[in-house]
C-alpha cells in the first residue's frame, strides 16, 4: 500500500468534486434533451442507467489515475459535495440554458423538415404536370400515327 500525503488527498478531493460537478452537468444535459424531444419512460430509464454506469466507470478511472484506485470515505464525500454544489449553484441556470439550446435545435430541425417537405411537394407537382404533358403528347402522337395509316 502506498503512503498518500495530505496534499495528494486534497488533490484527489478536488478532482472528485470536479467529477461530481461534471456528472451533474451531464445529467441535466440529458434531462433537458429528453424533455425537449419527449423521450418515453423506458428510453429515459435506459439512458439514465447508461449514464450511471458511465459515471461509475469514469470516477473509478479518475480514482485509479489520481489515487491508485484506493476508495476512501473522502472519495464519496468529494463526489457528493461536487454534486450538491452543482445542484445548489448552477443546475437551474444550466438546465434552462440546455432547454433553450435543445428547443433552438428542435425548431431548426423542424424548419428544415418543413422546407424539405415543401420542396418535395413543389417538385411532385412539377413532375405530375410533366407526366400529364407527356401523356397528352403521347396521345397526340398516337392519333397522328393512326391518322397516317
Amino acid at each position: 500500500m502506498f503512503s498518500v500525503t495530505v496534499e495528494q488527498q486534497f488533490m484527489v478531493f478536488l478532482y472528485l468534486s470536479t467529477a461530481g460537478i461534471i456528472i451533474g452537468i451531464v445529467f441535466d444535459f440529458v434531462k433537458a434533451w429528453g424533455k425537449t424531444f419527449d423521450f418515453s419512460r423506458k428510453t429515459f430509464f435506459a439512458i439514465d442507467l447508461f449514464l450511471c454506469l458511465a459515471a461509475t466507470f469514469s470516477v473509478f478511472q479518475v480514482l485509479f489515475v489520481t489515487n491508485w484506485g484506493e476508495v476512501r470515505f473522502y472519495v464519496f464525500l468529494a463526489l457528493l459535495l461536487g454534486m450538491i454544489l452543482y445542484y445548489l449553484l448552477f443546475s437551474r441556470y444550466l438546465y434552462k440554458f440546455f432547454l433553450m439550446f435543445f428547443k433552438i435545435i428542435k425548431k431548426f430541425v423542424l424548419k428544415m423538415i418543413k422546407i424539405n417537405m415543401a420542396l418535395q411537394d413543389y417538385l411532385n407537382k412539377k413532375r405530375i404536370k410533366c407526366l400529364e404533358s407527356y401523356k397528352k403528347l403521347k396521345r397526340f402522337l398516337g392519333k397522328e400515327r393512326q391518322h397516317d395509316r
